[in-house]
């Protein structure tokens, strides 16, 4: 958290009348000042902007958030059913019965698990183990590395991928293919940073003429991976390891 002082500024109060209220009158406070004229100021114009942006498509986006496999456990339970209206424009968009777009999505998820491990058991047999007997004790370590490196089973996109995978063997879910492959190519559907709001800007604008070649691929090394952890002591090692001065400041 950060915290700075706000100025204290001079107001300039205007002539009224007696019993008149001044609606355009500045507050006193520079809490209060700040908060009418900058803080609520951003927010009206980014939920402005935000609105303006999404709130055209709402119903596109409710109805692929039943395409989503996190919402799947919804679709499992037995009373349910979907909303009047559902998923009807993305069937008309991908040219499909609405109704048998549903049917296939409940049976799609109910059996989502089942279906993702097998694609995922036979793409890693494909890539890494086409010559070999795999023991069942095999099969679920490369399921768990196939999950962690290449899939997360828990996206659109992943969902898709597994479809396409049971598509080419049967043609019991050809219409939901059809609707996942209009959803995917959809912006908001895709896992990718907004570039107005990314870092990878910041570094690649304002740091790029003060930065050599070499630091400024360090930081978008460290902007990409900011999941990787490096013990310090090994960070201290290889300072240390550029000059003597850098030995002496840093072990001494």
């Amino acid at each position: 958290s950060w915290s700075c002082s706000l100025n204290k500024s001079r107001i300039r109060h205007r002539k009224k009348m007696s019993g008149e209220l001044a609606n355009d009158e500045r507050p006193n406070d520079e809490k209060k000042r700040f908060e009418i004229e900058v803080y609520k100021t951003i927010y009206n114009n980014a939920f402005g902007t935000l609105s303006d942006r999404y709130m055209n498509n709402q119903c596109i986006i409710q109805d692929a958030s039943f395409l989503d496999p996190r919402n799947f456990h919804k679709i499992k339970q037995l009373e349910f059913m979907f909303p009047e209206k559902s998923m009807t424009i993305i069937a008309e968009m991908a040219r499909v019965d609405v109704l048998v777009v549903q049917r296939q999505l409940v049976e799609f998820a109910k059996n989502y698990d089942a279906i993702a491990d097998v694609c995922l058991e036979s793409n890693s047999q494909d890539n890494t183990f086409e010559d070999e007997i795999i023991s069942d004790e095999d099969t679920e370590k490369v399921l768990k590395c196939a999950v962690v490196k290449m899939k997360c089973k828990s996206c659109i996109s992943c969902a898709f991928e597994f479809l396409y995978s049971l598509v080419t063997h049967t043609s019991d879910y050809n219409e939901l293919y059809m609707v996942y492959k209009l959803v995917v190519t959809l912006a908001f559907t895709q896992v990718t940073c907004e570039r107005n709001f990314s870092i990878m800007k910041k570094i690649k604008t304002r740091l790029r003429s003060s930065l050599s070649d070499e630091k400024l691929e360090a930081f978008m090394l460290m902007s990409f991976e900011r999941d990787m952890e490096i013990p310090y002591n090994v960070i201290i090692d290889r300072l240390a390891a550029t000059s003597t001065e850098m030995k002496r400041l840093l072990i001494g």
